[in-house]
């Protein structure tokens, strides 16, 4: 037929054809040809009722009826389109599970990725028919999938991956191929599902994803569903940080498979003695949690280990314990708050302070003055005198923080005193001083020891104080201080200062001290030709002291909270203030962090060191000198140099060498003067056990994956014969040509046959 309309080298060219329109009617077209298919046989009807002839009416309509049949086709060209076909196989990913799980031993001495290469060796020749028909694509999977060549999948695989995302790995496997190409997936696994923290693709939106695609898995699951028997430590639970001399809780999940109900002693250790133990009785197949409380005794990084004792059947040791690092931290943050009188910002901070539970809260605001009118006795009012002698004598070395908020010492016979708090700061203390009508100048503080370590130098003003409201401005410097870092990256803190609200209510005639900085200034006050300060910090022989000149930031809080939040700004701004002020050991001028508190021996450790100078700015071009070494080794395994780059920070990446046990990174500042700079940074290499934490297999979700997409689930071993696989020849068009058929000479015809005949019969039969 292709002949026909063709020469013999096009007919060559092309392999199939298929009938088609080269004119496409619209709408309107298609009512017009609607509306003759039923106007004109009518009328051919009733203009040939004059015919006497029954037989000769329906010989004649018949005609004029196949005339309009090919004025229709000639309207809608008829065409035969030449194509240019192009098969190829279907694609069929085959899926071999390469998690540590898969190392699990099972009864008769196979491990279940030696169960999985037995499968594959055995039903070689089964693939080799499969591959006639479909194009194989072999994979190893554990959080990623990864290609490999078909005959590998005969030899036991490494099985060594850390995590399973069983849902990723098929999402990955079939990502290359277009919709249709797929006809199934071979999947081989013991089901055991545990994706890391990253976001990839989920078991359960995979299957719904494959269900709709129509790609059907067909499953086999390596292992067996009982008989492996193993004691193991599944989960620790704990904080953190505990404080030094208080009383801390850990609770440790036990699992035991395969065992009868027993009891077992959970012990929780540290630098390898027992700081308590408990016995727990676990039922069959079941768990049980186990609960201890210690005290730590010395501040520092400590990495403790919960373990159960192991069984001589027990499947793996490995996961009969779980190491943990606990950061010990010193005790509750004792702080003396005084303030001149009661207010919102009095009231705001110091329900923040009590909130805290870190804070050990002393608070004093005076209620009355020496000076207010009393219309009773002394000895019969509540309220009890200022203990001055007490607290800035006596006590004041005990405390981490004072707080002056609007508070004037006059009236109060304090002037003795005030030395005392100089010396306080200057021996290593901690000041915050809170703007107002009695602090500052109009709180007399000019000229005393309290103005040598303020961050502000006093001077008489007029007027003292500007209650006009206003939008602090950061400076560059405060965006970098961590006093300032209120949310997650630069932009997005910048952003949080910029739409802060409104203060109101500000202290005049301040100038900053030179060792102070400023963190904020008052975007259109001036004072002796600079910006006025709002916010600015110092460092005071060994202390430091902080201040603001406005006392209105309670209001931070108040804004948040109507808009639907939870005063976030407030609480974090003035968190760190307090860590600021009390050297919190975070915000230290060389810190080095690593990626992850446990790494795994072979691997490698990213390290994150940031340096600053005394203000917290940026250390740019800090040479740095990087040691790791085993605890208790004074020789380092390896060193490294590197430079801080223009924002003080520095990436590196270390080796882990192949060794268990605790770490220690030492970094150190050279060439930064007498006293570098020095930090440590303590961490334990362990072989990862999440993926052997949990012995049994999960067979229930292969099925149910198996079950949705259409595909068949076997367990190990299973003889290969055959797999209701759809056997989808891919067609591919190549090229295309159409060619007409209304043009020809038989649809001529075709349309000019009926006219011509009706003619000769109406002539030759003398039809009227």
């Amino acid at each position: 037929m292709i002949s026909w309309f063709t020469t013999a080298s096009e007919a060559g060219e092309f392999n199939h054809w298929v009938f088609t329109w080269m004119h496409r009617p619209v709408l309107w077209e298609w009512a017009l040809m609607a509306l003759l298919t039923v106007v004109l046989p009518v009328f051919f009807v009733k203009n040939l009722q004059r015919l006497s002839s029954v037989r000769w009416r329906a010989v004649l309509l018949a005609l004029r009826l196949l005339f309009l049949l090919g004025l229709i086709l000639l309207w809608l060209r008829p065409a035969v389109q030449l194509q240019k076909v192009l098969y190829k196989k279907s694609d069929l990913p085959v899926l071999v599970d390469g998690s540590r799980s898969m190392s699990m031993g099972e009864p008769g001495g196979r491990t279940r990725a030696e169960q999985a290469a037995d499968f594959f060796r055995e039903n070689d020749p089964a693939f080799k028919r499969l591959s006639k028909h479909y194009n194989l694509h072999a994979f190893f999977f554990d959080a990623d999938a990864r290609g490999a060549a078909l005959d590998n999948l005969k030899a036991p695989g490494r099985a060594d991956g850390e995590f399973t995302a069983l849902g990723h790995a098929l999402s990955e496997s079939v990502r290359p191929f277009r919709e249709g190409d797929v006809s199934g997936v071979i999947l081989v696994s013991d089901g055991v599902e545990n994706p890391p923290d990253a976001p990839l693709a989920g078991f359960e939106e995979t299957v719904q994803h494959f269900k709709k695609r129509g790609i059907p898995v067909f499953a086999f699951g390596a292992g067996s569903e009982s008989g492996v028997r193993d004691l193991s430590v599944q989960d620790v639970r704990y904080d953190g940080f505990a404080f030094v001399h208080n009383k801390t809780t850990v609770e440790a999940r036990v699992a035991s498979r395969g065992y009868p109900e027993r009891k077992v002693q959970v012990n929780l250790e540290r630098d390898g003695r027992i700081v308590a133990a408990k016995d727990i009785v676990i039922g069959a197949n079941g768990e049980a949690t186990a609960s201890f409380s210690f005290t730590p005794d010395k501040v520092g990084r400590y990495v403790y280990t919960v373990s159960v004792p192991p069984s001589p059947d027990d499947a793996i040791e490995a996961n009969n314990q779980k190491p943990f690092i606990v950061d010990v931290i010193r005790d509750k943050i004792r702080v003396l708050h005084v303030c001149g009188h009661p207010d919102y910002d009095e009231q705001f901070l110091r329900r923040h302070l009590k909130n805290n539970p870190n804070v050990d809260l002393i608070s004093f605001f005076i209620l009355r003055t020496v000076t207010d009118l009393q219309l009773v006795r002394e000895n019969e009012l509540s309220l009890i005198p200022f203990p001055t002698d007490e607290l800035f004598d006596k006590q004041l070395h005990t405390f981490d923080l004072v707080i002056f908020q609007n508070f004037t010492y006059r009236g109060y016979q304090m002037s003795q005193y005030l030395p005392n708090i100089r010396r306080y700061v200057l021996e290593g203390g901690a000041f915050l001083v809170v703007g107002g009508d009695n602090s500052f100048q109009l709180g007399g503080y000019d000229n005393t020891p309290i103005e040598d370590i303020l961050p502000f130098r006093l001077a008489t003003a007029d007027p003292a104080a500007d209650a006009a409201p206003f939008r602090m401005r950061v400076t560059e410097e405060g965006l970098r201080h961590p006093v300032l870092r209120v949310r997650p990256g630069p932009e997005a803190n910048r952003a949080a200062w910029e739409t802060a609200p409104e203060l109101f209510g500000l202290n005049l005639g301040l100038t900053p001290h030179p060792e102070a900085l400023v963190l904020a200034e008052h975007p259109n006050l001036r004072t002796g030709g600079l910006p006025a300060p709002v916010l600015a910090v110092r460092n005071a022989g060994k202390g430091r002291v902080f201040a603001s000149a406005a006392d209105s930031t309670w209001i931070w809080h108040m804004r948040d909270v109507e808009q639907g939040g939870d005063g976030e700004r407030y609480r974090v701004f003035w968190n760190n203030v307090i860590r600021w002020l009390i050297r919190d050991p975070e915000l230290k001028h060389l810190v080095v962090r690593a990626d992850r508190d446990e790494v795994r021996p072979g691997g490698e450790m990213k390290l994150d060191i940031r340096v600053t100078d005394e203000d917290f700015q940026p250390r740019a071009g800090a040479e740095l000198a990087v040691q790791l070494c085993k605890e208790g080794q004074p020789a380092p395994l390896l060193e490294r140099r590197t430079t801080a780059d223009a924002d003080g920070g520095a990436l590196v990446s270390l080796p882990v060498p192949d060794m268990e046990g605790m770490l220690r990174v030492d970094v150190e500042e050279t060439g930064g003067g007498a006293e570098p700079l020095r930090d440590t940074l303590r961490l334990f290499a362990a072989s990862g056990t999440g993926e052997l934490a949990e012995v049994r297999t999960d067979f229930d979700r292969l099925r149910h994956l198996a079950k949705e997409t259409g595909g068949e689930f076997f367990t190990l071993p299973h003889a290969l014969e055959s797999l209701p696989l759809p056997e989808r020849p891919m067609a591919r068009v190549g090229r295309k040509r159409d060619v007409p058929i209304w043009d020809s000479w038989p649809m001529m015809a075709f349309l000019v046959f009926p006219i011509v005949l009706e003619w000769w019969f109406r002539k030759r039969k003398r039809l009227n």
